[in-house]
């Protein structure tokens, strides 16, 4: 693994890994658990993609007792078309003591069946390939949906060579809920109105979350917290709660990241379990953590104030409320403890804009920027000089 230095407050040094344990999160994550996989003619099927895919497909259904992984259950989904049936041979053949294969299906009627028969305890069968044949009224997609609302899949990966949804500016929208969803499929020059539409009544009927990917992005989409696609949930987009022991490896792995762009301060291991103690993270279907945030006190009891340390929110996710909300928690968890103020510092003005636009407590108020000196001079003891020359101070009253 790649290790870079970052230099922190009194210029010591952190090592980092630039991998953040993100693989070995989502592999842990998705164990035992199906993935299901929909190919068609419309995914990117060259023999490049495809070898990563069956690369993926390998890592997935490992078991390995020294690694207390019990590997991850595939469905893959396929449209009965001479062109996919050819480009998928290989991945076939090589998967052939691990696949149950059922060549051809036109009516899913007893599919589930057959789903559990493959994967009872103790075969090793771990992946099931399903060659769905549509008939003549019916398209692959509606034959898809029809399935999933069946079987009512927890994660589904639909795989195109389109990739996921584009704003006008051609940037990929990292996430939507249905509510998101809706609004889309409401937009009048909307292309991939019938897959879309799908999406919506799949996760109507229960399929918990839809990913939409080329296959040539789908390592990173399945094992980095950023992804590549698209990503569609039901539920409500985001819950807050404090962070709990079986969430401060992801923690901290997202946080390294932050500090890599240079969007948080570089802490030493000591520093950051102090942070740590203080969080809260907000949550995307229970498990994929999408932002956090922290809320110091020590050092400043005697103002009564309190500072958000550590704000901030995976790409995938940012313009969706995840960091508004984080905010929202620490001020009903700082009214709580007492506190008159809360303050924060950044050398980015989009963050700092983002302080200001967010209005928060029971009187709307928002953050406003104040000089350096009018945070608590405990702020600063031990601070570089020229960063704190840097930032920008903002302060929030809630004593009102």
């Amino acid at each position: 693994m790649d290790v870079m230095s970052v230099s922190v407050n009194g210029g010591a040094s952190v090592a980092v890994d630039s991998d953040f344990s993100e693989r070995s999160f989502f592999l842990k994550a998705f164990q035992g658990r199906y993935l299901t996989f929909v190919l068609s003619q419309t995914s990117d099927l060259t023999p490049e993609s495809l070898s990563l895919f069956q690369h993926i497909l390998s890592e997935l259904v490992v078991v390995s007792p020294f690694a207390h992984r019990e590997g991850s259950r595939i469905l893959i989904l396929y449209e009965a078309h001479a062109k996919v049936l050819q480009a998928l041979q290989p991945l076939l053949g090589f998967f052939a003591k691990q696949m149950q294969h059922i060549p051809l299906a036109s009516s899913v009627a007893t599919i589930p069946s057959v789903l559990w028969q493959a994967t009872a305890a103790g075969t090793d069968k771990r992946i099931v390939a399903l060659a769905l044949a549509k008939p003549a009224e019916e398209s692959f997609i509606e034959q898809v949906v029809r399935l999933g609302l069946q079987l009512r899949m927890s994660r589904l990966l639909w795989l195109e060579q389109e990739g996921g949804i584009s704003d006008e500016q051609g940037q990929i929208q990292g996430f939507f809920n249905s509510a998101r969803l809706a609004d889309l499929l409401r937009s009048t020059d909307l292309r991939r109105y019938s897959l879309l539409h799908g999406f919506q009544r799949l996760l109507a009927g229960g399929v918990k979350a839809i990913v939409l990917c080329r296959m040539s992005e789908l390592e990173q989409e399945l094992f980095t917290y950023q992804g590549r696609g698209s990503f569609f949930s039901r539920h409500p987009y985001c819950r807050v709660r404090r962070l709990g022991l079986d969430d401060f490896a992801q923690s901290v792995a997202i946080i390294r990241k932050g500090e890599q762009e240079g969007f948080l301060l570089p802490r030493s291991d000591e520093l950051l379990a102090q942070v740590l103690a203080g969080s809260f993270g907000a949550f995307i279907l229970e498990d994929r953590l999408a932002g956090l945030c922290s809320l110091h006190t020590a050092g400043y009891q005697e103002e009564k104030m309190g500072e958000i340390v550590s704000l901030y929110t995976l790409t995938r996710f940012q313009g969706v409320g995840v960091g508004r909300q984080l905010l929202s928690h620490l001020v009903q968890e700082a009214r709580q403890q007492g506190l008159l103020y809360l303050f924060a510092c950044t050398r980015h003005e989009p963050v700092a804009a983002f302080f200001q636009r967010c209005r928060l407590g029971r009187h709307r108020h928002s953050f406003y920027r104040v000089a350096a000196e009018e945070l608590p001079a405990a702020k600063w003891q031990g601070y570089d000089p020229l960063r704190k020359q840097q930032m920008i101070c903002l302060r929030l009253n809630l004593g009102e």
